[in-house]
C-alpha cells in the first residue's frame, strides 16, 4: 500500500499510525515519504525503512546512494534493497556486491541498518512513475512494510542455493539483515530459511534472518522455531484481496467515485476508487455496475481503498440490450438491500454470479431469471415461500393463491378475500422457478397469464420482506 505510485500524504499517515497501534517492527515507504512517516510514527519502537533502488548491473551507484543518503536524513533507520538471487550466480555478481558495499558503508555511518531482500522481479520504481507494463499489486516485507510485484503467475522460487550465494554476498557486503522474499504469492518455507541460516560464514552468525511472509501465527512461530527464522513478515492486515460484483457507484469530489460491491468473504463493502473519473484513470472502466472484479483493497478508516482491480468478467453481453439491463439492475437492487456491510455472504455472491451469467447468455425471458434469482435470494435469506402445500393449513390441494403474510400459496379453504385466485399454471411455475437451476429458468417459456401472475407474486413478496419498494423492478418488461 505504502509504495504504491500514487499513495497519497493521509495514507501514509494512517498506515503509520496503524503500525503503532498494531506493535509492527517496523513501516517500509518510499523515501520521498520517510519525513512523514518519521514524524507519525515519532515516539513509538516502529522503525522506519526507506524501500531504495537496488544494485543495477545497467546503471551507476550514484542514484541508489544519493536516494540513501536523503532517507537518511531525513529519518529512516532502516534501509531495504532487494537482491535478485538469480544475478549475483553470474559475471554480474561483483559489480553488484561493489554497488551493494557504498551503500552499506554510507548506512553504517550513520548508524542505520541495512536490509537485503532475496528476491526479484520486484517493482521499486520511482515515486512518481507509475509502472505501465503488468498491473501491480501490494506486498509486505518484513515489520510491516510494503512493495509492489507483478501480478500473474510468480517466478519460480529462487533455490536453496541461489538464496545461499545471495545471502553470502549481502552479508560479505555488509547487510545486517537478511529476508527470503516479499512473502505474497510464495510463503516462505523452512527449507528457505535454514538455506539462508547455513550459508552464513561463522563471523556472521548473529545476522538476523527474516523469514519473508507467514500465512497466519502458527505458521509465523512454526518459522520462528523450527527454521532459525529471527522474525517474520506478514501480510498488514489493512491489506486484503476479494473477488466482488458492483452493485452501484455514486461520485465523490471531483474525479473519485465511491464503489459499492458485494464480496465473497467481506459482504457488502463500501470503497473509493480515487481519479476513476479522470480520462487517464488507471481503473478504466472496470468498475462500473454489474462487473466482476478481482480486487486489492485498503482498510481505511470510514472508506476501503481500491489499489488494484482485474475484471474478471464484464458480462458484456448482458450491457447491450435494455430487457436485460433492468432485470440485472433489479438484482443488484435487491443484493443492495439484502447484503449487510462486512458480513460474509458466500451463498449470495455465488448466486448473483449465477444469475448474472445467466443473463449474459440468451435467456429466453429475462424478467423470468430475475423472478426465479429474487426467489432463492429470499430462501437464502431465511424466507423460502411454501409451494408444495397450502402454508396455512400443510394439506397437498390444488392451490390457486398466495399470501406474502402467511408465507407461500394457500389452498381454496384457506383463502380469503384478501388473496386473488390465480392462474393454476401460476403456483407451480413459481415452484419451479424456486427449485431448478438459473440456466433452467433462462430457457423456460411460461404462458403469459402465468409469467404475469408470478412476477405480481414475487414482487410483493420479496418487497413485503424487504420492506421497502424495488424502484427498478416496475420497468422490467412483462
Amino acid at each position: 500500500m505504502l509504495l504504491r505510485p500514487d499513495v497519497t500524504p493521509s495514507e501514509v499517515d494512517d498506515a503509520c499510525a496503524s503500525a503503532v497501534e498494531s506493535g509492527l517492527a517496523a513501516v517500509t515507504v518510499w523515501p520521498a515519504d520517510v519525513p512523514s512517516a518519521a514524524a507519525a510514527t515519532g515516539g513509538s519502537p516502529v522503525t522506519v525503512v526507506a524501500a531504495v533502488s537496488g544494485p543495477d548491473r545497467t546503471a551507476a551507484a550514484y542514484p541508489m546512494l544519493d536516494e540513501a543518503r536523503r532517507a537518511i536524513q531525513a529519518g529512516a533507520r532502516h534501509l531495504a534493497v532487494a537482491l535478485d538471487p538469480r544475478a549475483i550466480l553470474g559475471e554480474d555478481a561483483a559489480e553488484l556486491a561493489r554497488q551493494l558495499q557504498a551503500l552499506c558503508r554510507i548506512a553504517h555511518a550513520e548508524g542505520v541498518h541495512v536490509r537485503a531482500v532475496l528476491q526479484a522481479p520486484l517493482a521499486l520504481a520511482a515515486h512518481t512513475a507509475a509502472p505501465q507494463q503488468a498491473p501491480l499489486a501490494p506486498a509486505v516485507v518484513g515489520g510491516g512494510g510494503l512493495a509492489w510485484m507483478r501480478v500473474g503467475a510468480p517466478e519460480a522460487s529462487p533455490s536453496a542455493t541461489e538464496l545461499a550465494e545471495a545471502g553470502r554476498l549481502a552479508v560479505e557486503a555488509g547487510a545486517d539483515l537478511l529476508q527470503t522474499g516479499f512473502g505474497v504469492w510464495g510463503r516462505a518455507t523452512l527449507e528457505q530459511v535454514r538455506a539462508v541460516r547455513r550459508a552464513l560464514p561463522s563471523r556472521h552468525a548473529a545476522i538476523g534472518v527474516i523469514a519473508g511472509g507467514a500465512e497466519d501465527a502458527n505458521a509465523a512461530r512454526h518459522l520462528l522455531e523450527r527454521a532459525g527464522a529471527d522474525r517474520v513478515a506478514v501480510l498488514d492486515p489493512s491489506l486484503y484481496r476479494e473477488q466482488g460484483v458492483v452493485l452501484r457507484t455514486y461520485k465523490l469530489g471531483e474525479a473519485d467515485r465511491i464503489v459499492v460491491l458485494l464480496t465473497q468473504g467481506e459482504g457488502k463493502v463500501r470503497a473509493v476508487a480515487k481519479g476513476v473519473r479522470k480520462t487517464k484513470s488507471r481503473f478504466g472502466g472496470r468498475l462500473e455496475p454489474f462487473s466482476h472484479v478481482d480486487l486489492s483493497l485498503y482498510r481505511g478508516r470510514e472508506l476501503d481503498i481500491i489499489t488494484q482491480v482485474e475484471v474478471v468478467d464484464p458480462f458484456r453481453f448482458l450491457r447491450d440490450d435494455y430487457d436485460r439491463v433492468v432485470a440485472g439492475t433489479a438484482m443488484l437492487e435487491a443484493v443492495d438491500q439484502v447484503a449487510q456491510e462486512r458480513e460474509a455472504a458466500v451463498r449470495i455472491f455465488l448466486l448473483l454470479v449465477r444469475a448474472l451469467r445467466a443473463l449474459d447468455g440468451d435467456p429466453r425471458d429475462p424478467a423470468v431469471v430475475l423472478d426465479a434469482f429474487l426467489l432463492k435470494l429470499m430462501a437464502l435469506e431465511g424466507y423460502r415461500p411454501v409451494l408444495a402445500e397450502c402454508a396455512a393449513c400443510g394439506r397437498h390441494a390444488e392451490l390457486r393463491a398466495f399470501s406474502a403474510v402467511r408465507g407461500g400459496a394457500l389452498c381454496a379453504s384457506c383463502r380469503n378475500g384478501g388473496e386473488s385466485l390465480l392462474d393454476p399454471g401460476t403456483v407451480p411455475l413459481l415452484s419451479h422457478l424456486l427449485g431448478e437451476d438459473l440456466d433452467q429458468a433462462a430457457a423456460t417459456q411460461p404462458r403469459a397469464a402465468a409469467r404475469r401472475e408470478a412476477a405480481n407474486v414475487v414482487k410483493s413478496y420479496v418487497e413485503y420482506h424487504l420492506d421497502r419498494r424495488l424502484r427498478s423492478y416496475p420497468l422490467v418488461n412483462r
